[in-house]
């Protein structure tokens, strides 16, 4: 199991697979997020994997245009991820890495701090 989800187990004393689904996924309106995971003990995979659908990656795609917050089913507001996980997720981990690749005319992507990559340049994906 993840280093994430020993210490959330720690933290919360229920197997990190319930509370990531009830304090995130359910929120964003995707309680199956976890489901397929197939990660031992009740963990979460932290590094991705998650099956989902174009209208659920919508929703993660909206909440983080949105800085974090969402809104619960009566349109209430409210801030599901810190402004500072999201402005890290945004930011790339290595800046410089189009220098380098365009050096070599290898395809252009910019990855982020947290594992989202997306191509630059629409011409070389």
């Amino acid at each position: 199991m993840c280093c994430v989800c020993v210490q959330l187990t720690a933290t919360t004393g229920e197997p990190a697979v319930e509370w990531a689904t009830r304090e995130f996924a359910e929120k964003l309106g995707i309680a199956d997020l976890f489901l397929f995971d197939d990660v031992p003990a009740g963990g979460v995979s932290s590094g991705g994997g998650q099956l989902m659908t174009c209208r659920d990656l919508a929703r993660v795609g909206s909440l983080l245009v949105q800085g974090g917050k969402w809104a619960d089913a009566s349109g209430k507001e409210f801030q599901l991820l810190s402004k500072d996980y999201v402005r890290q997720q945004l930011s790339p981990s290595y800046p410089d890495v189009n220098a380098v690749r365009r050096r070599f005319e290898t395809r252009a992507v910019s990855s982020s701090s947290f594992s989202w990559s997306c191509c630059t340049r629409l011409d070389l994906c």
